[in-house]
């Protein structure tokens, strides 16, 4: 190799050392300020929460199925809902409070909260950027703390108004199940971290458990290991007939955090600092090697 060259190589690893090096964004929303309405009126149906942090922003909606009489929760259609906020974080109001989800008003603990009893809560985060969330934490529980968490995967923004919790569960509908989170107490949940990490730029968390096909269910499972209906006891004999395993769940969310999607091609990724070290290492023992051959 001619000096010339070496010096060549060298200016290019020299130059990729001097390149800013591409960190990942991460951010942690605080979901557990602001405050309420004195009374919810029609107008306040479908409010908006916004939130930021590191700057990554995203816009909070509630939903629950209020939409139509449907003896099955999972079949009533979705509504936009009142988001509420509590120092334990935020809760679902649903439209039901005097027609069919006895309790359900600001006013009321464990009903102010998300939960799955009677109607079923979730929360829309909406992203400009592709994120992955993969954190969320409870301030707030009660009764139980499953968790369910869904990421857009459709081409265009999602319809919610309208659709049922059953049209959701169903192959196609675009929604893809990324974690369920059971009994997630009033800690940090971690999840969708692995090596296939799911981004999308709208997410839905819910109370309960979610399963494909079906919808909303408790999160729960008998003594057996077979799921359990919401009211199921544990076992039909024994100690756990006495017991029961089907629990509602009441949940208020403090913070959510994610990462925002890394740049697909040029622009902001460039070598680790590892690979810069071994170009490194073969530059100078190609040096060492003409110097050899050289002194020869």
């Amino acid at each position: 190799m001619t000096k010339n060259r070496i010096r060549i190589a060298a200016a290019a690893i020299v130059g990729l050392m001097a390149m800013p090096a591409f960190a990942a964004t991460n951010f942690t929303l605080n979901t557990n300020t602001g405050g309420n309405v004195s009374s919810i009126k029609s107008s306040d149906w479908g409010n908006t929460r916004t939130y930021s942090n590191n700057g990554v922003s995203a816009n909070a909606n509630a939903y629950a199925g209020t939409g139509n009489n449907s003896t099955d929760v999972n079949k009533m259609n979705l509504e936009s809902a009142y988001l509420s906020v509590w120092d334990g974080g935020l809760g679902v109001i649903n439209r039901d409070g005097s027609t069919g989800d006895a309790g359900e008003s600001l006013n009321s603990q464990p009903e102010h909260a998300m939960d799955n009893n009677q109607r079923n809560d979730v929360i829309l985060f909406s992203f400009i950027d592709q994120v992955a969330l993969n954190s969320l934490k409870l301030n707030y529980f009660s009764t139980d703390s499953d968790l369910y968490v869904l990421a857009w995967t459709g081409s265009s923004a999602p319809t919610l108004t309208g659709q049922s919790f059953q049209n959701i569960a169903t192959s196609g509908s675009g929604w893809e199940l990324v974690s369920l989170v059971s009994n997630a107490g009033t800690g940090e949940k971690k999840f969708n971290n692995g090596l296939d990490i799911v981004y999308s730029s709208y997410w839905l968390i819910g109370a309960g458990g979610f399963a494909a096909g079906t919808g909303v269910t408790s999160g729960d499972v008998k003594n057996n290991g077979s799921a359990a209906g919401f009211g199921d006891k544990c076992a039909t004999t024994g100690s756990g007939k006495n017991t029961t395993c089907g629990l509602y769940d009441y949940v208020k969310l403090a913070s959510v955090g994610g990462t925002v999607k890394p740049p697909s091609n040029g622009g902001g990724n460039v070598p680790e600092p590892g690979s810069l070290a071994l170009a490194g290492i073969a530059l100078l023992g190609m040096v060492g090697m003409r110097r050899r051959k050289n002194a020869a």
